[in-house]
């Protein structure tokens, strides 16, 4: 499987938790997942910022990516989008697979 793409992990349900309270707490509005570059990296900053206290620092930067996929974006699939030469993704029972230059790269389970 491709770094950085997989499953949440375990502890990334807390973390979820932990943020979404935070944020009912403070207001914070969850982006539409089609929001432009500037307003995510806002709210990736926000999602950092509760983290910070909860998550080791050489953990830090990929539960921030997690968590903030799976609250703003389309949760695990959400890596791709980012991804230029992504063409297309496929998912079908759980299975994924993505269209790279014509060909299709079959990622196995993700959810």
């Amino acid at each position: 499987m491709t770094e950085g793409y997989g499953r949440l992990l375990d502890t990334d349900i807390a973390l979820l938790e932990a943020v979404r309270q935070a944020f009912m707490r403070d207001g914070t509005p969850l982006p539409d997942w089609r929001e432009g570059a500037p307003e995510i990296q806002t709210f990736r900053d926000r999602v950092r910022r509760v983290l910070l206290p909860l998550v080791r620092p050489d953990e830090l930067e990929a539960a921030t990516r997690r968590v903030a996929d799976a609250l703003s974006g389309v949760g695990l699939l959400q890596p791709f989008l980012r991804e230029q030469d992504v063409e297309e993704v496929y998912v079908r029972g759980g299975e994924v697979a993505v269209e790279r230059d014509g060909r299709l790269e079959r990622l196995g389970e993700m959810a």
